[in-house]
């Protein structure tokens, strides 16, 4: 009889625990329309003579590997179109502000012309005031020939936090391009130490 009582003590304590626990260490995908999105043109929108987004800062001289499509978009008006080139592609978004009380949900877009594409990576890096990398959170896909979402939260930031970047890392294999839209960093909720 005492096994009984606590085999159910033991379960109750794990129903319980995964109750108050779970929904603090799961990664949850989010609804961004209803959310305050912090990155500028994150729909890649609007392009700059140099045919890059504008928001964005390329650190190649050579940008002609970019540019602006319809014809493959996952929503609105245009996607960012990144085509074969013998480096790795780097985008990074201009600055947004952090508070290191907040957690960001962080999503975005991204698809291949090719059946089975190259790896990316999609990323927040977090910075103090005087620009020092503080932490990076992020995410490396393989891409196919359909939109995925990608989406991943950044939480528990240190206390110096200031502001942040979203960073996308594209290589395009032989014959490919990469497309890639809908780029969100939103705050999520707040906690306190």
């Amino acid at each position: 009889m005492r096994y009984f009582w606590l085999f159910l003590l033991l379960i109750s304590v794990l129903i319980t625990g995964a109750c108050v626990f779970g929904s603090s260490i799961s990664i949850r995908k989010r609804n961004v329309e209803d959310m305050t999105n912090l990155v500028f043109n994150g729909g890649f929108e609007k392009f700059n003579e140099d045919n890059v987004p504008l928001g964005w800062v390329s650190l190649d001289s050579d940008k002609s590997f970019f540019s602006c499509t319809s014809s493959e978009k996952c929503e609105g008006n245009s996607s960012l179109a990144v085509r074969e080139n013998p480096k790795s592609k780097v985008l990074i978004s201009d600055a947004f502000e952090v508070n290191k009380n907040t957690s960001y949900y962080n999503e975005g877009f991204f698809k291949s012309n090719k059946l089975l594409g190259s790896k990316i990576r999609f990323s927040l890096v977090v910075f103090n005031k005087d620009g020092k990398n503080l932490s990076e959170y992020k995410k490396n896909v393989t891409l196919t020939d359909e939109w995925q979402k990608i989406y991943f939260n950044a939480s528990f930031l240190k206390r110096e936090a200031s502001f942040a970047r979203v960073i996308l890392k594209l290589n395009p294999e032989r014959g490919e391009v990469i497309y890639v839209d809908k780029i969100a960093s939103c705050p999520d909720y707040e906690y306190y130490d």
